[in-house]
């Protein structure tokens, strides 16, 4: 397992795949499916799954499209929306 995010921790990645459990997500249907929405709404993202009675949160993203600053941009403004007590800027980095 990597390094804990604050509010988040990363159980896997792979480049196109990340997993991550997120604490906001766990028992929050209604979070689950605005997530689901929200980020699967950006071009980068080929997949999401989210299952709130764990707080996992399953993305593959289009690798090189996940790197292109509008696209990365976007997606970091989403997540910090929907998870305020996420750090953004430390998730980016991995992503990037």
């Amino acid at each position: 397992m990597f390094k804990a995010i604050p509010g988040v921790k990363i159980l896997s990645f792979f480049p196109g795949r990340v997993k991550l459990r997120i604490e906001a997500v766990q028992g929050e249907e209604d979070l689950a499916k605005k997530a689901t929405a929200q980020i699967g709404a950006n071009a980068a993202i080929k997949k999401i799954m989210v299952d709130p009675g764990k707080g996992d949160v399953l993305i593959n993203y289009d690798r090189k499209l996940i790197k292109e600053p509008e696209t990365i941009d976007a997606l970091s403004e989403t997540l910090s929306e929907l998870f305020p007590e996420m750090d953004v800027a430390a998730l980016r980095a991995k992503l990037e």
